[in-house]
């Protein structure tokens, strides 16, 4: 195949994460392995992968998007909890809801913008509190433990403080009587060792 024209060649492969730009070329929306390289024997040559509609790069959609970036909209001053809890309803009234919201939240937690995280960890920890145990289970997976984690560590101070103190809310109510949320717990912990504050450090309103 020569998609350009030139004396690179492709064949389709789908490609793990760890393959580097150099070993692949971007054809038509799918990524293509290039056969002047040597492949180990367990990369198997297979149908072209479509990064885009797999959504292995966050872009992938879910049918909570539009609601979730209202509710945490840049214009936003302040938190709508109304709003809010309109997206509980909405998560509650879906089987799938807790999974394809907390995609929609995830995304608005990797926001450029510090005031549209900081809304985000409040629709987080609202739809924690308020739809049940299917949803806290997608929070303490594996797949977004690490994003809590980053968020409580590697953000602003006041992102990072929020978290931090969500974190120590959950792991003394609902963690407590759900084993199945052990990550979180653990995430608590290993931030605990590490010597991380749960406090606030604003000054307190008068």
């Amino acid at each position: 195949m020569d998609p350009e024209g030139d004396a690179m060649h492709f064949v389709p492969f789908v490609a793990p994460l760890a393959v580097t730009e150099c070993m692949c070329g971007l054809y038509n929306d799918s990524w293509w392995l290039r056969d002047d390289l040597t492949v180990s024997p367990h990369q198997t040559p297979m149908l072209p992968i479509n990064f885009s509609l797999m959504g292995i790069f966050g872009d992938s959609s879910s049918p909570f998007d539009e609601c979730i970036e209202k509710v945490t909209a840049e214009n936003l001053i302040t938190e709508n909890w109304a709003m809010i809890l309109d997206v509980c309803d909405k998560v509650n009234s879906d089987p799938r809801g807790p999974k394809n919201a907390l995609l929609s939240i995830r995304k608005r937690l990797n926001h450029r913008d510090p005031h549209v995280v900081l809304l985000a960890l409040s629709v987080l920890d609202s739809c924690w509190s308020n739809c049940g145990p299917a949803f806290r289970k997608e929070v303490s997976s594996a797949s977004f433990i690490n994003e809590l984690q980053s968020k409580a560590v590697h953000s602003t101070r006041l992102i990072s403080e929020k978290t931090r103190m969500m974190i120590l809310k959950w792991v003394e109510n609902e963690c407590k009587a759900d084993s199945s949320l052990s990550l979180v717990t653990t995430l608590y912990k290993n931030l605990l060792a590490d010597g991380y504050s749960f406090t606030s450090s604003e000054p307190k309103k008068v």
